[in-house]
Parts: structure tokens; C-alpha cells; sequence
């Protein structure tokens, strides 16, 4: 039996909209850091986490995740730990 889900639309790039949302998400959830600069994440349980979630946002495609946290790392490092982050919108 056909879905009655409205699909989503494409954008350029490949991308659906519904990639798109999911990926922003995504970008936030890497970006979130609610503590203080003396505080952070247990990596592995943080990983862990993010590796839930990321199984839950279907839209997202294999190895967004890897990508994404790639390309946080690589910006943190050159900007340096003088950033503050934090979730916007949710």
C-alpha cells in the first residue's frame, strides 16, 4: 500500500529537505556544550549519545555523523577553545 507521508522535496546539492533539517539538528547536537570552559563531555558516553541520535533522525544519511563531528573538530582546532556554543531555536 503507497505512503500517504508526504516526501520530501529536493534541494540542490541532493540534499531533501528533510536531510537538511536533520543535518542542521545534527550540527547542533555536535555543538552543544551547556558547561562551563572547565567542564566537558565523557567522549565515549557523548559519542555514544550522539550515535543514538543520529539513528533516530532517519533523513540522515550514512556517515553524516562522521562528517559532521569531523568538520566541528577541524573548526574548533582552528578557531581555538575561545568559542561558546550553545543549542538556538530548540
Amino acid at each position: 500500500r503507497p505512503s500517504t507521508r508526504p516526501q520530501p522535496r529536493s534541494t540542490s546539492g541532493g540534499l531533501t529537505q528533510g536531510n537538511s533539517r536533520a543535518l542542521l539538528l545534527l550540527i547542533e547536537l555536535v555543538a552543544f556544550q551547556p558547561w562551563p570552559d572547565d567542564t566537558a563531555w565523557v567522549s565515549r558516553a557523548r559519542a555514544d549519545a550522539l550515535t543514538v541520535v543520529a539513528g533516530h533522525l532517519t533523513a540522515l544519511r550514512a556517515g553524516d555523523l562522521r562528517a559532521v563531528t569531523a568538520e566541528f573538530d577541524a573548526v574548533r582546532r582552528a578557531l581555538g577553545e575561545c568559542l561558546i556554543f550553545g543549542v538556538t531555536g530548540l
